[in-house]
C-alpha cells in the first residue's frame, strides 16, 4: 500500500477570494475525487483548525494499492483540474509518499 500525504499553504487572497474561501473550495473539489478516480483506496481531506506559524491550511492523506495506482491518480484529468486551480491559490505544497 502507498500512502500519499500532501500539505498545502494558501495565499491570504487569490483568484478574487479569501484564503478561507479558497481552502473550502479546494476541499470540496478534492472530496469529489474518490467518486471519480477508482484507484483511490482511502482519501481524507483536513482543514487546519489550530493556527500556528508552522501550520499548513489543508492536508490530504490518501492510500493506493501500488505506485502505478498513485501515478494513475496524479495523471487523472479530475486531479489535474484541481492542481490547475491550486496553482493559482496556493503558496506552498509539500508531499511525502511511502510504502506502508
Amino acid at each position: 500500500m502507498i500512502r500519499h500525504i500532501i500539505l498545502i499553504k494558501f495565499y491570504d487572497e487569490a483568484d478574487g477570494r479569501s484564503k478561507a474561501e479558497n481552502v473550502q473550495l479546494v476541499a470540496k473539489m478534492l472530496r469529489a475525487l474518490p467518486a471519480q478516480i477508482e484507484t483511490i483506496k482511502s482519501f481524507e481531506v483536513g482543514i487546519n483548525e489550530y493556527d500556528s506559524p508552522r501550520a499548513f491550511d489543508l492536508s490530504i492523506f490518501a492510500d493506493y494499492d501500488n505506485w502505478n495506482d498513485l501515478e494513475f491518480y496524479i495523471k487523472h484529468p479530475a486531479h489535474v483540474a484541481v492542481v490547475e486551480f491550486l496553482n493559482k491559490v496556493r503558496e506552498v505544497t509539500h508531499s511525502c509518499d511511502y510504502e506502508v
